[in-house]
C-alpha cells in the first residue's frame, strides 16, 4: 500500500506481496532497472519502509476524521504545490480510494470531507483535487 511520484522506484523485487498490483492514477513513464545493479537499493528500501511507516501512523489516529485531516495532509507534502489559498493537492484520488487508504468506506469519507469542507480546512476542487488550508488545521486538532 502506498504512493508513489515522479523518481519512486517501485516494483515486484522490493515487496513480498503476490499478487503484486500497481494502478496507475495519472500518466505513468516507466522504465526497467535492475536493484542488484542499483547503487540505490538501500536508499529505495529506505523510502519504502518510511512511507509504509508515516501511512501507519496516519491509520494508527483513533478517530477517522483526523485519520482523513493526517491523510490529506500528508498527501499535500508529498504530492501538493502551495498556492496562494494553501496547499493543493493535484492528485485524481476518488473518496473510494482515500477510504482504501485508511481502511474506511467511501460513504464515511464523503461525509468527513463535507465537514472538513464546511469548517474551512480543505476545499473540493474539480477532478478530485483537494486545497487543504494547512493554517487552519491545527485548530482542527486541539
Amino acid at each position: 500500500m502506498g504512493l508513489w511520484g515522479a523518481g519512486d522506484i517501485v516494483g515486484k523485487g522490493l515487496s513480498h506481496v503476490d499478487p503484486y498490483q500497481i494502478e496507475c492514477l495519472t500518466k505513468v513513464e516507466a522504465v526497467s532497472i535492475s536493484l542488484e545493479e542499483s547503487d540505490r537499493l538501500s536508499e529505495v528500501l529506505l523510502a519504502h519502509l518510511q512511507q509504509a511507516e508515516e501511512l501507519m501512523v496516519i491509520r494508527s489516529y483513533k478517530a477517522m476524521d483526523m485519520m482523513l485531516l493526517r491523510l490529506l495532509s500528508w498527501l499535500s507534502q508529498k504530492f501538493g504545490r502551495e498556492i496562494e489559498q494553501g496547499r493543493l493537492i493535484d492528485l485524481r484520488l476518488t473518496h473510494q480510494d482515500l477510504a482504501e487508504l485508511l481502511g474506511s468506506t467511501r460513504v464515511t469519507v464523503t461525509r468527513i470531507l463535507r465537514q472538513l469542507e464546511q469548517q474551512g480546512l480543505i476545499q473540493r476542487l474539480p477532478l478530485h483535487r483537494i486545497l487543504l488550508r494547512e493554517e487552519e488545521i491545527w485548530h482542527y486538532e486541539i
